[in-house]
């Protein structure tokens, strides 16, 4: 005897991470950003020359950037 079929069921993904992924993300020059102390941490990123700050306290929250530097997508997490 064969066990009895399970019945259909929709099954729907959604985020269930508490982390809110920040995507493509708009850059300040660093003059401008002079909300940031000087003493906050920043992850840099140099590639091919061109070079983004990614601050400790947005990644704290964020925990993942999706970005896209040199033309090359870049995954930051902390």
């Amino acid at each position: 005897m064969l066990p009895k079929r399970a019945p259909k069921t929709t099954i729907q993904f959604s985020r269930t991470t508490p982390f809110v992924p920040l995507d493509q993300p708009v850059f300040l020059s660093a003059s401008d950003g002079d909300y940031l102390p000087a003493a906050d941490l920043v992850f840099e990123l140099d590639l091919m020359g061109q070079a983004r700050a990614y601050p400790v306290r947005m990644l704290s929250y964020h925990h993942i950037v999706n970005d896209t530097l040199a033309g090359q997508p870049v995954l930051i997490t902390y």
